[in-house]
């Protein structure tokens, strides 16, 4: 914060004027994050008034600062006996174009004006933005298919169902073994007990401990066609 010499006659003015200041109104919606907000419109209507009525005014600009030269916002807050306060923020825009630095610059004010006066709107706008954000980090990132996985393995290492199952008759194979287990890998079905109640379900049968070494080629082929599907 930068301020002028002496703030005692600013101070005791905004004390005046912040008993006067209401609540900021929610009247602003956000419908990507379903929630209201205090637009800068509302926190100006909740404070410009009992600034005024106290000889206190605002002036926010823009400006560089720093050595890399961001762009920023500061805030004066002044009183007319000519002391004076101010803030710096810096700017963020989502997008480097002219609508992505309309919308952080009203962002900008919105959120310094109702810092330097101290109106408390309660705003759930930056909120949610932060609660989506978090969730994006711990969202896993999404599956690649399964056919389009096993199509770019090296030859030989995991061929297709038909492939691994000409005839559909005898007991199941190694191959269909090694590629059932990369598939249930695939979609994270790690855990034995797992294993043998997918492969269960799938075929239908009661016993779900069945070991996979006991499946026919056809049976075989049924579940790797199954998990294939569930991994696209």
């Amino acid at each position: 914060m930068n301020k002028s010499e002496s703030i005692v006659q600013l101070a005791r003015a905004l004390t005046l004027a912040q008993k006067d200041m209401g609540k900021a109104s929610m009247d602003s919606a956000n419908p990507f994050f379903k929630s209201k907000y205090a637009d800068l419109t509302s926190v100006w209507e909740a404070c410009r008034k009992p600034l005024t009525d106290n000889g206190l005014s605002i002036v926010q600009t823009l400006g560089i600062a720093g050595v890399s030269e961001s762009q920023v916002l500061e805030t004066i807050l002044l009183h007319n006996s000519g002391e004076w306060i101010s803030g710096i923020l810096k700017l963020n825009p989502v997008k480097d174009d002219p609508q992505g630095y309309g919308s952080a610059i009203t962002y900008a004010r919105r959120y310094s004006l109702a810092a330097i006066i101290g109106v408390c709107p309660e705003d759930d706008d930056g909120e949610g933005a932060m609660k989506r954000q978090k969730a994006e980090s711990k969202a896993e990132p999404k599956a690649k298919p399964v056919a389009k996985q096993f199509a770019s393995s090296p030859s030989g290492v995991i061929k297709s169902s038909k492939e691994v199952d000409a005839d559909g008759t005898g007991d199941i194979t190694d191959p269909q073994i090694r590629k059932i287990n990369a598939l249930l890998t695939f979609l994270k079905i790690t855990d034995d007990k797992a294993r043998h109640e997918t492969v269960s379900v799938i075929l239908g049968l009661p016993d779900t401990t069945t070991s996979m070494k006991l499946l026919t080629k056809a049976q075989a082929s049924t579940v790797i066609e199954t998990l294939e599907v569930k991994g696209e």
